[in-house]
């Protein structure tokens, strides 16, 4: 599991997709609030275990089009 902490994840629900280079990879396991970071949603993600992500790769929110889902990709 890993933890990617955002500052606005409007719209983003509990198992969207994880996605590298447009692959998913995996999806969102769970998203909490945090006090200890200045009120910063913590998103739990899982990844396959066939993927390794290095320790300086982040996350950003996209979604599917104008109205489609939305779903994180992480930049390695």
């Amino acid at each position: 599991m890993n933890i990617v902490y955002f500052d606005d994840i409007s719209g983003l629900d509990k198992k969207a997709d994880v996605k590298i280079a447009g692959v998913k990879v995996g999806w969102v396991e769970n998203v909490d609030l945090i006090n200890d970071h200045n009120f910063q949603a913590q998103v739990k993600i899982m990844v396959h275990k066939k993927y390794v992500l290095h320790e300086n790769a982040y996350g950003v929110i996209r979604q599917d089009g104008l109205l489609g889902t939305k779903f994180i990709e992480i930049e390695p």
